[in-house]
């Protein structure tokens, strides 16, 4: 081999190893940066990943602790109020601005529970009279025998207090029932209780099953 060819292959060895090291660089170094660009990138990802709404947020407002009730009747302010929870009807009356001189205080359960959304309605003397005595909450005359032996609620004997145990009746509806019942007379069948204000068909499916007439 002359000197002159000894030259060429030297050239075309540095040329090999050059073009070798390029190919290296381009299919190894490549794929390291693309895989630190791609695990650069799911980092990013995870860290602005917004967080999981909590219970509350699923479902709106939270619970706030208050009760909002309509107190009206004959009471001396009549209007929408807001109470904390589980106050009593007594402070209801008060923030209504007390009975007014035509109410009938002792008619109602002054330390009973207040709900959210209730209307309650304060009945005047006049209104309480048209009631039998034994129809009035503080009269508990009769009131036991009023379920039957399984848990049914006998409408011509009931207590406005015992009514309100059944799902959806209020005072204000316990009271209409015992009005009916005084100026009508004694249910004949429970679909009746429908003609009372205020109790249609949807009412009606709820309490069937929990009703009876004797």
């Amino acid at each position: 081999m002359n000197r002159k060819t000894k030259k060429y292959v030297k050239a075309a060895l540095v040329l090999m190893f050059f073009l070798g090291a390029g190919v290296w660089y381009f299919f190894f170094e490549k794929s390291s940066l693309e895989k630190q660009k791609t695990d650069t990138e799911l980092t990013s990802i995870l860290i602005t990943v917004e967080p999981e709404p909590t219970s509350g947020e699923h479902f709106g407002k939270e619970a706030t602790g208050e009760v909002v009730v309509y107190v009206c009747g004959a009471v001396n302010a009549p209007g929408v109020y807001t109470l904390p929870d589980n106050s009593r009807l007594y402070e209801a009356v008060t923030m209504a601005g007390g009975f007014s001189s035509e109410a009938d205080p002792a008619y109602h359960n002054l330390a009973r529970s207040i709900t959210d959304g209730e209307r309650i309605y304060i009945l005047s003397v006049a209104e309480t009279k048209e009631l039998s005595a034994e129809l009035k909450v503080s009269g508990e005359e009769g009131a036991g025998q009023a379920f039957s032996q399984n848990g049914i609620l006998n409408l011509n004997t009931a207590t406005a207090e015992q009514l309100m145990d059944l799902p959806g009746i209020g005072e204000a509806k316990a009271t209409a029932i015992l009005s009916y019942r005084a100026k009508i007379g004694q249910f004949t069948d429970i679909e009746e209780i429908m003609n009372v204000s205020g109790i249609g068909e949807a009412m009606f499916e709820k309490i069937k099953d929990k009703i009876t007439v004797k």
